[in-house]
């Protein structure tokens, strides 16, 4: 393969060795990145004060580049790190550069060098750890700067403390938690610009779910999964079998009368509530706010639901139009709090509308 005319095979499979010596190329010394990078369990506090090798500005005339030189330099992993653009152009190119024969890399701030390809993986890895500081110190300035503003100062105080105390990307605990979820992913409450990802309206979802008691019995609170296993069908055949998350649900039905779930509208990363009484078999929805420039229902997501209830649930329900009670949402990111804001209205009375967004996104968080 190497030095034999090949292009290198994208979207191919590699065979095992080659693959194996991609992977041993890009292997950094044991115990250099621990301890170069952040721990997942250091407080946020910690993160932002943490010394990390500074970006170069790159005055340089020459870039970053491959060379046939075997590496004989030793890195010195406390220089600045070249800017992102010529890493990640380095990892891309990497795969077709190693089957030309090259095998080290040659950095023109450091005349006559021929570092080691694994090289590019540290300043990979420096990089991230960079752009998690940054989004940290983001979410930092962006409680200072409400705080400062005079809008429920004692509320961003509060956040502001709690936030130096969070580990910066640790597993969530509590009724939230689930495989993959980090404390990280709560850093984008504190934003105006932030859209909110599934992961997040999900541990949302979780906190509402845990407020259900024998009270509301004949309520369901779902999450974003129910709405990825409605939306992944392609037409209704895909309901002739059981799905197993929907069978849940199916059987569930049974016993109780209500489902609430956020739908995710990929088309639009926007959030819908929807309300599904079995008992009536019939269903509604939240409008779409002004911002969405559509005053259409969700066609794509109701095809698909009467899918479901025509094979799975005796028959189509009745749509009964964007009626359900909900706030009005004026900007284009916080869809997934006036949705989880419905839901809590609709099942526990909770006041309806969100008068001020900053204020539900610090008390969120």
């Amino acid at each position: 393969w190497i030095k034999r005319s090949r292009r290198y095979p994208d979207g191919l499979s590699l065979p095992d060795d080659l693959q194996n010596l991609f992977k041993a190329l890009l292997t950094t010394p044991p115990g250099l990145l621990t301890s170069l990078l952040p721990d997942d369990n250091i407080v946020v506090d910690d993160l932002l004060k943490l010394p990390l090798p500074g970006i170069s500005n790159w005055p340089y005339k020459d870039a970053i580049r491959f060379s046939e030189a075997l590496p004989r330099s030793e890195v010195d992993h406390t220089l600045e790190i070249p800017p992102k653009v010529y890493v990640e152009r380095l990892r891309n190119e990497f795969g077709p550069e190693l089957l030309r024969g090259q095998c080290s890399i040659s950095d023109p701030r450091l005349p006559c060098t021929s570092l080691p390809l694994w090289v590019m993986e540290l300043w990979s890895q420096l990089h991230h750890a960079h752009d998690n500081r940054m989004y940290w110190m983001d979410a930092r300035n962006w409680l200072q700067d409400k705080r400062v503003a005079g809008h429920d100062p004692e509320l961003f105080c509060e956040a502001e403390k709690l936030l130096h105390l969070l580990p910066w990307n640790k597993s969530v605990c509590g009724p939230a938690a689930l495989t993959g979820r980090k404390t990280k992913c709560l850093a984008s409450f504190l934003s105006d610009e932030e859209w909110l990802s599934e992961a997040v309206i999900d541990m949302m979802t979780a906190c509402l779910f845990s407020r259900l008691s024998a009270n509301r019995e004949d309520v369901i609170i779902s999450n974003t999964s129910f709405s990825d296993a409605i939306l992944v069908a392609r037409d209704m055949s895909y309901h002739d079998k059981p799905r197993p998350l929907l069978q849940k649900i199916e059987e569930n039905a049974k016993k109780h009368r209500y489902l609430y779930a956020p739908i995710h509208i990929y088309t639009k990363d926007h959030y819908v509530a929807f309300a599904i009484d079995f008992q009536t078999k019939s269903f509604n929805y939240g409008k779409y706010c002004d911002s969405m420039n559509d005053k259409y229902p969700p066609v794509y997501v109701i095809d698909r639901l009467q899918w479901w209830f025509e094979k799975r649930l005796g028959g189509k329900f009745k749509d009964n139009g964007p009626n359900l009670p909900h706030g009005h949402q004026t900007d284009r990111t916080s869809c997934g709090l006036f949705v989880i804001n419905t839901i809590a209205h609709n099942v526990f009375g909770d006041a309806l509308g969100i008068p001020n967004v900053p204020s539900e996104r610090a008390r969120w968080f």
